[in-house]
This record gives C-alpha cells, structure tokens and sequence, in this order.
C-alpha cells in the first residue's frame, strides 16, 4: 500500500527517475541511501528496486539493438565511459578469437562509424585467449553472449534476493553501481568471469574436482582468476581437507607451467597487456595509483607502490587498529565466498584495472557487511567511476570525491588483510598434509 506521506516513499520515487533519467546522479543518490536511510522502513518498497534493476538491464540490452538507440544508450551510461560502440570489450574479444583461424577485414564496431578492427588482432587476455577460435558472426555473437550475461547476472540478483531479502537495498545499490553499469556496458569477459566463478563456488561442495578445472581454465583464458584457486587452496587448508588442498595445488602447478610455456614459446611475453591503465576517474589497483601519485605529485612510482602495498600490511599485522570493527567471526558456510573473492581482490589490487572489474568483489561486500561495523569501507561502490556533472565544473571537489573513494578502497583491502591474520596465525599446522 502506497503511503503518500512516507518520506522513503518518494525517496523509492526519486531513485526509479535518477535511474532512467539522468543516472550520472544515482551514484551519489544510492550512496546517501546507503550511509542515511532506515532500510527497515524501505522494506515495503523493495519490489520497486528489484523492478527498477530487472527494467534497467533489460533496456541495456534493448537499446543495443540498434543504431537508432544511440541517444537512449548513452543517456543510460555515465559521461566517462559512454559511447556508441556496443558491448565494445566482447565484439574485440570475438575478433581476436576469429583471427585465430580466419580473417576479420575493417570490422566496425557496432554502431559506430569510425572504430575499426582488422586482422591481426589480438586481446592477449592469457595462454587460451590465443588458442579459442571463434567461427561465427561477430554482432551476432556479441548479442547471443551479451542477452545470456545479463540473463544470467539477473538471475544470479535474483536468487540472492530470494536467499537474503533483507540484503536487497545493498544488493540494488551495488546492482545500480557506475562500476557495474560500466562492466555490462562494455561486456568485458569479466562479467562472464563473475557467473561462473559464483556459479562454480555455488556448486563447489557438490562437484569439486570440475569446478577445480572450470575455474583452471578460466584463469588460462584471462589469468586474474587465478586468485579464487589460490582463496579455494587456503579454503582447503583452514578445513584441513587433504585431497582438494592437494588438487587445487596440483592445477595451481598447471596454470604456471602453462603460463611459462606460452610465455616463452608463443607470445614472448610475461605480462597478459603491455599498457597499463592509470586514470584518477576510471581505474583502480595500487600500479594504477602508483602511477597517477607520479603523475600528479612526481612520486617515485616503486617508492609509493611499496608505500600503498606495504602500509595497509603493517597496520593489519601489527597494529590493533581496526580490530573493534569485527563483531563477530566469518561463519564455516560463509568462509568459501570469503577466501575466494578475498583472494581474487588482493590480486587484483596488486597492479593496474579499470573500474569494470570492480563488480567481481560483489560477493565480497555482502558477506563482510554481515560482519564488519560501519559503512565507510563501502564507500568505493558507489565513487569509482565517478562522472558527475556538477563535480566537473569544480576539478579540486572532483578530485577529493574520488580520492575519497580510493581511500576507502584502500580502507576494504585493510580489513581483509585484518581478516587473513587471524586465520593465518590459527592455521600454521599443516601436519594433517603428512598423513
């Protein structure tokens, strides 16, 4: 029943407009909501928010359909990353993956008039991307992968709301984020990333040696994966299970020597991309920040790349900063998801991403918010990307705004640091791997 006197009535209102009229606001909205509103009395409108967020995607999709949805595509999308190419990170990766075996001759991306791509072209993602061929059209492609992401990433909203309807509001506002807005708009093989690996983590117990190998394989197709195996093997070790310690060891094995291999023998190259991105309104990770401290203040880049990584450390591991924070410990069913993501995160941090990458910790986030007090930890959610109008017009206001959502991305990767401590100072025994 519709109270026309209830405050968070027209506060449900006020989202629904911001999300299809000018979305570039519903970040700072959604973080208000966040810090400041009663998510009890939001209650009675919460299927309003899973609405708003099923209609939203669904639109995405529609309005890439056609070039006649230009202006509805970009109105969807923030000022940073918007732009007429649809699904642009997936229709490159088709391209690469058809170059393998056959020839792509001025490929213009969907629907712009001016961005192109020919053969030889290749995204270089890890040791399968340049193994994958791809046979089929490539808009075509792009649409069949595109509808199942965004079937399967509602599906997947869908089925955590039914499990814990009382995380909805922090589930929607992350759902609404500008980093999950930029990953679906661009389609990188991150979201594609982000199903299996919960799909496989949700079927762990039941079917563990296949999702070992699934997760294997998606850490040889675009490498930073390789973090949920290192999380699963810690998992492993804490519940001193012997068998999937040494399974998960062994594909660990697998991945490197793979890796080497191709390295050496095929690509000539370490490292899966030769540039690394380092903007103040779009990326993310310490060699980003590294980077961007050198260009603004003339920071030696090594010196405040040890001085992000190494700080964060120091105060987890010998400090009692922060140890008021907990309230109580991660419980046995929550501890898989908490290991996994944890690990994928610390290795993410370690170099330079753009903000699409951020959604991947979206299991991270709800499993710490039943754990951790306060909500400044959060805060990076909803301020990376940020593309506000308003901040624009005043570039310092811009930048404090975005510095505060890298500092409270910094304050995130300290408490799982904080996290890890103890279970690595309970865990030192690994005589069970001897019997």
């Amino acid at each position: 029943m519709i109270k026309l006197k209830d405050k968070y009535f027209y506060l449900t209102l006020f989202f629904v407009f911001l999300a299809f009229f000018n979305v570039n606001y519903l970040s700072i909205f959604c973080l208000c909501l966040f810090l400041f509103a009663n998510f009890d009395r939001l209650m009675e409108y919460k299927e309003i928010f899973l609405t708003t967020t099923f209609v939203f995607y669904s639109l995405r999709f529609l309005f890439s359909l056609s070039s006649r949805f230009d202006s509805m595509w970009k109105f969807i999308s923030l000022n940073n990353f918007s732009s007429v190419e649809r699904f642009w990170d997936l229709q490159l990766n088709l391209i690469s993956m058809k170059c393998i075996f056959g020839n792509v001759d001025r490929y213009y991306l969907k629907f712009s008039p001016t961005t192109y791509k020919s053969c030889p072209y290749s995204a270089q993602y890890g040791p399968l991307s340049t193994k994958v061929p791809y046979i089929g059209d490539i808009w075509i492609g792009t649409i069949i992968f595109s509808f199942f992401a965004i079937s399967s990433l509602l599906f997947i909203y869908f089925k955590i709301y039914k499990s814990r309807p009382t995380d909805i509001f922090l589930l929607t506002l992350i759902f609404m984020s500008p980093s999950m807005n930029f990953l679906i708009e661009r389609m990188n093989i991150d979201v594609f990333i982000f199903i299996f690996s919960f799909l496989c983590l949700y079927n762990y117990e039941r079917y563990p040696k296949f999702t070992i190998i699934f997760l294997l394989l998606l850490s040889l197709y675009k490498i930073h994966p390789i973090g949920i195996l290192f999380g699963l093997l810690f998992y492993s070790h804490v519940h001193q299970n012997k068998k999937q310690f040494n399974y998960i060891y062994n594909s660990i094995i697998t991945f490197f020597v793979f890796y080497i291999l191709d390295a050496i023998f095929i690509t000539n190259s370490v490292l899966d991309t030769e540039w690394r991105p380092s903007g103040l309104d779009i990326t993310f990770g310490i060699l980003s920040d590294s980077i961007i401290l050198n260009n603004i203040f003339g920071i030696n880049t090594y010196v405040s790349y040890l001085a992000l990584l190494l700080i964060p450390i120091f105060l987890a591991f010998f400090s009692n900063f922060g140890s008021r924070i907990f309230y109580k410990s991660i419980s046995k069913e929550d501890t898989k998801y908490f290991f996994a993501y944890s690990s994928l995160f610390l290795v993410n941090t370690l170099y330079a991403n753009y903000d699409y990458r951020i959604p991947l910790f979206l299991p991270l986030v709800i499993i710490l918010s039943k754990y951790i007090k306060g909500k400044f930890q959060y805060i990076y959610m909803f301020l990376m990307p940020l593309s506000i109008p308003i901040f624009l017009n005043f570039p310092l206001l811009n930048d404090i705004i975005m510095y505060i959502g890298r500092f409270s991305f910094y304050f995130f990767y300290f408490l799982i640091l904080k996290c890890y401590k103890e279970y690595l100072f309970n865990s030192i025994d690994f005589s069970y791997l001897r019997n």
